[in-house]
């Protein structure tokens, strides 16, 4: 699925289900690895993973790479972190 389809889905149906894992990881290889696992869509998890903004640019190229859609779990509730991401 591709981001948007994700989200139409998303607002649209009720009755859609999508599966997605929590990557916990800096590293590119394993969001490209778990995008190629099935998914329906991942989340980069920046609060709870030494990953920042930076890392998560080369992350968000790889699931891209993997056609699989993310989602980026931000540190904290804040406008200029939401910004960054």
């Amino acid at each position: 699925q591709r981001p948007l389809e994700l989200k139409t889905h998303l607002q649209n149906d009720p009755q859609f289900r999508a599966y997605g894992a929590f990557l916990m990881s800096g590293c590119p290889l394993l969001a490209e690895l778990l995008g190629r696992a099935g998914y329906d869509f991942l989340v980069l998890d920046l609060e709870h993973s030494p990953a920042d903004v930076p890392q998560a640019i080369g992350m968000l190229q790889a699931t891209a790479a993997a056609q699989t859609p993310a989602l980026i779990r931000v540190a904290q509730n804040r406008p200029e972190l939401i910004k960054n991401a």
